[in-house]
């Protein structure tokens, strides 16, 4: 599985949640685009995303 370092403040928005791109669930955290994203959703979707490319080979 893929490991992100989220200790960067940027990753977190103090003023509000939002739905997570990944699973719809609220979350105050934000991917590298600021995207809402929890950190374990976008670990597991680089985990998936990463088997189709070695599968594709």
């Amino acid at each position: 599985m893929a490991a992100l370092d989220w200790r960067d403040a940027r990753h977190y928005d103090r003023t509000r949640s939002l739905p997570c791109r990944w699973c719809g669930r609220p979350t105050p955290l934000r991917d590298e685009q600021r995207s809402p994203s929890h950190k374990v959703c976008a670990e597991q979707h680089l985990t998936v995303e990463g088997a189709e490319v070695d599968h594709d080979r």
